[in-house]
């Protein structure tokens, strides 16, 4: 069989590279009408006459679009391509997930990143001590490679758009990400990679466009949550009180804790006295008119900021966001104070993927806004972490309670420059005493801590057991 794809879009891209890799037997080919040798009307004639041959449609929104022009040359032999993916990967993924669970019962892992992941090792490597089959969903031919290489007895699979809402053979499947849609046979759960979810987007939408975002996490089927405070807002929001109309039921979301912590506190932290300080801002949307984010930072502003920090003698290490989109701007900070060393302070671009454990020792605190490290970094080493919001009506503005940003335990609200380098001094002198506090809030408002991967493993072997329950029955 000779199939054609039509059109040369993500999704007929991901349907060729899977049926190339699960179903070897047959040729593929694409049709493009933005390339004249691979258009449809170049293509129409040899179609026709191919009997062993058939036209996969690659999109869910243009599907009758481009079934009329199928229909225009007088093509018929053609079907839902990805739902016929879909089918040719149950086949394949049943067949090996059978092997170890009889009733074909398993989970789907959306995995954005490369293998282990620390947001999602420690699940994983407890989902498989109960040898419960995974199937990864990976979202780049590179990553596909690597997790088939790092776990051959698993499936692995790629999707980055809306092949993953046709694969019904999944019992249950975990995001980390809340843009995907699974389909609704499917156990849907959000597992946020960042502590800050959904709380960032204020950094980089207005207050309307974000409650849209967080009112589409509602079709998860639960929710995790990492802290007491992720709780609590997530059932503000979504929950609702006796004022607000009720928009999901407060169980779907679950206090799991958080496994990215988890893994770095494997390690203990040792306090080193040094001058360093880390700048994290994640940035991806300006005002046109004032060039500034959402919570008021702009480029002058940081600029300000570092210079400010490198007078006054500290090492400052920026950290950009690893994806582009949410730097805007880090690189041409980076280029002007690239050679700044010397009498006054020092200046490093650190664009290493991780933040490494020496670094995280070295700085006595962080500064930045929205960004997920921010976060992480004082739960991580028990050092404060100072929020720099320059807009003072940015928590009025959007009716957001500061606690869900910045706790009075392990971060500082600064709003100028100035605010900030009293802040830095002052974190220097009582250095001790906010590491007490922030250890005491990370014991009591984070949830398993420690234990967080085999708490969410054992939270889905319930939901696997009650599946096979009702498949039983």
């Amino acid at each position: 069989m000779h199939y054609y794809i039509y059109p040369k879009n993500w999704d007929g891209e991901d349907i060729a590279f899977n049926l190339s890799q699960f179903d070897t037997e047959n040729t593929y080919h694409f049709i493009d009408d933005k390339e004249e040798t691979l258009s449809l009307k170049s293509q129409a004639e040899k179609i026709k006459q191919e009997e062993q041959s058939l036209v996969l449609i690659a999109s869910k929104y243009r599907y009758f679009d481009l079934e009329e022009n199928l229909e225009s040359y007088g093509i018929s032999n053609y079907v839902d391509g990805l739902k016929f993916c879909a089918f040719k990967l149950r086949l394949y993924c049943l067949e090996k997930i059978t092997q170890r669970n009889p009733q074909g019962l398993c989970v789907g892992l959306l995995v954005t990143q490369l293998p282990h992941s620390e947001h999602i090792k420690s699940v994983i490597e407890s989902l498989r001590t109960k040898n419960i089959p995974l199937v990864f969903i990976t979202t780049t031919q590179a990553s596909f490679t690597n997790y088939v290489q790092s776990y051959p007895k698993e499936c692995v699979i790629l999707s980055r758009c809306d092949l993953t809402e046709q694969l019904d053979f999944l019992t249950i499947a975990l995001a980390t990400t809340h843009y995907v849609k699974f389909h609704s046979q499917v156990i849907s759960i959000l597992n946020p990679q960042g502590l800050l979810d959904p709380v960032q987007n204020y950094f980089y939408f207005n207050r309307e466009r974000v409650d849209l975002l967080i009112g589409s996490r509602v079709n998860f089927d639960y929710i995790f949550c990492h802290t007491k405070e992720m709780l609590e807002f997530y059932q503000y929001k979504l929950a609702g009180s006796k004022e607000k109309s009720f928009l999901s039921n407060p169980l779907k979301f679950i206090p799991v804790g958080y496994p990215s912590l988890d893994s770095y506190l494997k390690d203990p932290y040792q306090n080193r006295e040094s001058n360093t300080i880390l700048l994290a801002f994640t940035i991806s949307m300006l005002n046109q008119q004032t060039q500034k984010d959402e919570s008021g930072v702009s480029f002058d502003i940081l600029s300000e900021l570092v210079q400010s920090l490198l007078d006054k003698k500290y090492k400052v290490v920026l950290r950009p966001h690893p994806e582009k989109s949410k730097a805007v701007f880090m690189g041409e900070l980076a280029k002007r104070f690239e050679n700044t060393s010397g009498g006054g302070g020092v200046f490093i671009y650190d664009t290493s993927p991780r933040m490494s454990k020496e670094l995280m020792e070295e700085a006595f605190a962080i500064i930045g806004h929205g960004s997920s490290v921010v976060q992480t970094f004082p739960l991580a080493t028990c050092k404060p972490a100072i929020l720099f919001i320059p807009d003072r009506e940015f928590f009025v503005r959007n009716d957001l309670d500061s606690k869900f940003v910045a706790n009075e335990k392990t971060h500082i609200l600064t709003h100028s420059v100035q605010e900030v380098l009293e802040v830095c001094d002052s974190i220097k002198r009582n250095l001790k005493s906010y590491q007490a506090d922030i250890k005491n809030y990370r014991a009591e408002h984070i949830y398993n801590l420690g234990h967080s991967g085999e708490f969410i493993a054992s939270f889905i072997e319930k939901l696997i057991l009650k599946a096979q329950n009702d498949k039983n029955i």
